[in-house]
């Protein structure tokens, strides 16, 4: 715990003044929005999700797509060996 009554303060001194700065309505809906979540974007949601598990089955995605590449590399090697 914080001993010093100073301290305290000013330690929920900065944290009020970081909430007021970055928790703004237009931040939270920017950040809402780029999930796909603002207004709701189920594939796009989706797609990050499958990247954020490290899934990669939907070709929409970056990762998707070099899943894709790379297994058809991996079977392509496995059946001349």
């Amino acid at each position: 715990m914080l001993g010093d009554e100073g301290t305290r303060n000013a330690l929920l001194e900065a944290a009020y003044a970081a909430k007021s700065r970055d928790f703004l309505p237009n931040l939270i809906i920017g950040a809402l929005r780029r999930c796909g979540l603002w207004p709701f974007y189920l594939e796009r949601m989706l797609s990050q999700v499958a990247d954020a598990l490290g899934l990669g089955h939907t070709h929409d995605t970056i990762r998707g797509v070099s899943s894709a590449a790379a297994a058809d590399i991996i079977q392509k090697a496995t059946s001349r060996a």
